[in-house]
């Protein structure tokens, strides 16, 4: 192969490598379901190319799971759905492929003080441990910022009572921002690998 040819070859497979780590964030709404009156649905695996675990989709409108007065409805920031953790237990998010927990907008469903822990693994390290203090009628932008993580765990305790119906460690989430890879950008990735193999492998014959 020729000088030249050998140096554009090397460039591009640099190119497709890099343009593999190009990452898209996302504003998770949770508005694609067509949800019954009083359902409330999983998550599916798969949806923003994330694993869920306990989280579930409402409209806190539709549904007795939201009555006037609870978390739920103070949740919703546009239009209608928000996600929260069935039963008050552990909910999580997690990939196989590193992303970012940005932020999200969350309050408790029915106890006032009620204490959040986020913890952030980067494989099955601890990176990230963070407790926020969550009320039923304030919704808050929390800035995670937590970075290249496999998975995160949403778990909930404590507060006030503040609902006299209902109470327990619900919390509601809307307008997550995630960023993680583009599927295409994995592709990319893949690409850039087997140029660069390539070379290791078979060095390009010196002969003109």
């Amino acid at each position: 192969m020729k000088p030249y040819l050998l140096t554009t070859y090397i460039w591009l497979c640099l190119v497709f490598a890099g343009i593999a780590h190009a990452q898209g964030t996302l504003t998770l709404t949770f508005e694609e379901y067509s949800l019954r009156y009083d359902e409330t649905d999983p998550i599916p695996n798969g949806y923003a190319s994330l694993q869920w675990v306990n989280f579930y989709d409402m409209n806190p409108n539709n549904t007795y799971l939201g009555p006037s007065g609870s978390g739920y409805l103070n949740a919703v920031v546009y239009p209608n759905h928000v996600i929260w953790n069935a039963s008050g237990n552990p909910a999580q998010i997690s990939s196989s492929t590193p992303f970012d927990l940005d932020s999200a907008y969350m309050t408790a469903a029915w106890m006032d003080g009620l204490q959040i822990e986020v913890q952030g693994l980067i494989g099955s390290s601890m990176a990230y441990d963070n407790i926020y203090t969550k009320n039923t009628a304030s919704l808050t932008l929390v800035a995670f910022n937590y970075l290249g993580v496999n998975q995160v765990t949403f778990i909930a305790s404590g507060g006030t009572q503040h609902y006299l119906q209902r109470w327990g460690t619900e919390f509601a989430i809307d307008n997550m921002t995630v960023t993680v890879p583009e599927p295409n950008a994995i592709s990319l990735l893949l690409l850039g690998f087997v140029c660069i193999g390539v070379l290791v492998i078979q060095p390009p014959n010196e002969k003109s």
